[in-house]
């Protein structure tokens, strides 16, 4: 109580004592919160212990700890072994203040940023804001980003990719702070939370659910552009599909007019050549869905409407956002697999 007393820019949180209905522990957090907002708490300054604040207005621990754990998931205030409570860096809206990173804009990715932010501003009565930024699959502009933005936001949600040369940075972030976004098998047990899909083994699962569909056609092709920077393991799920069902595997890099044959089916990564196989099959006459199959990776809304529907392997990237939106204001998630599905539609 003393050292509550001797340090008097501490006595914003005596603001909870005026009754404005809200439970004790979050008339606290409010106090607190403000006390940042009017810098008036500073980065670094240091808060009252449990023990002391119980003292001071006579509340019980479990009050005061509520309160803490809320500005804790808020990303407001942190606490360290031996030092306790402490106000973080950053900006504080009294809701909450995120940076997001992708890997690239596209249809799916408009899906995921739409999940979030519809979602918070469904679960939440403050204002929030999402600052969101693309790396391109560019080392120097993944590293830069998060060096630039370092404790300037109370939580970090960030899509990395297959390179060496960006895990440093991420861990210089607050594991408590972060989450790991799609691909993310190298990053288990690091501590952040962790929202990811399969391309391996759930990609596998999806095709398997769907063989009768496939196995229509006597062959099925996977077009995969090496230079894309997708993931990998889908090239794996893809071969132990074929192995299951008899096809032998076919690889290709893009769609060309010589690589497109009928009672084929094709399993097509890029939009660029789902474009190129759909016109190139009209030119030849092919009826899509008879003469070849087609299954596009990633659903779209667009997908939903081209050849009256073009079947998909995907997740939901709506639901991802609205997962990530919860782990941001709650901080329950560890690890969650988003499922992948196999839709079928007109082409296939």
């Amino acid at each position: 109580m003393g050292w509550l007393l001797k340090n008097n820019k501490f006595d914003v949180i005596d603001k909870f004592k005026v009754s404005n209905g809200k439970p004790k522990y979050k008339q606290i957090a409010d106090a607190i919160i403000q006390g940042v907002k009017n810098h008036q708490l500073l980065r670094d300054d240091k808060l009252p212990s449990i023990n002391e604040m119980c003292s001071y207005y006579t509340i019980s621990k479990a009050t005061v700890q509520k309160s803490y754990e809320l500005l804790k998931r808020k990303g407001i205030i942190k606490s360290v072994h031996g030092k306790g409570f402490t106000i973080c860096g950053g900006g504080c809206t009294g809701g909450v203040n995120v940076f997001v990173m992708f890997d690239a804009l596209n249809s799916f990715k408009e899906e995921l940023y739409n999940g979030i932010r519809d979602t918070i501003k469904s679960l939440s009565s403050e204002s929030s804001y999402i600052d969101i930024h693309f790396h391109h699959f560019n080392d120097e502009h993944f590293v830069q980003y998060l060096e630039n933005n370092i404790d300037k936001y109370e939580y970090y949600v960030v899509m990395p990719y297959e390179s060496s040369k960006i895990k440093n940075i991420l861990n210089k972030l607050d594991p408590d702070k972060l989450l790991i976004l799609d691909r993310a098998d190298e990053y288990l047990g690091e501590g952040a939370a962790i929202i990811a899909q399969d391309h391996d083994v759930e990609l596998t699962k999806a095709l398997l659910h769907g063989k009768e569909s496939i196995q229509k056609y006597s062959n099925f092709v996977l077009c995969f552009p090496e230079n894309r920077s997708n993931p990998n393991v889908i090239k794996h799920g893809y071969k132990v599909f074929c192995k299951n069902v008899g096809y032998e595997v076919t690889i290709i890099d893009n769609i060309k007019t010589g690589d497109i044959k009928k009672d084929t089916a094709y399993l097509v990564i890029e939009d660029f050549n789902l474009v190129t196989l759909v016109s190139t099959a009209k030119e030849k006459g092919f009826v899509i869905g008879r003469d070849i199959g087609i299954l596009s990776y990633n659903d779209t809304p667009l997908k939903k409407i081209i050849e009256e529907g073009v079947s998909v392997v995907s997740i939901d990237f709506y639901k991802m956002g609205a997962l990530v939106a919860e782990q941001i204001l709650n901080r329950n998630i560890k690890y969650k697999l988003v499922p992948t599905e196999l839709i079928l539609r007109n082409t296939l």
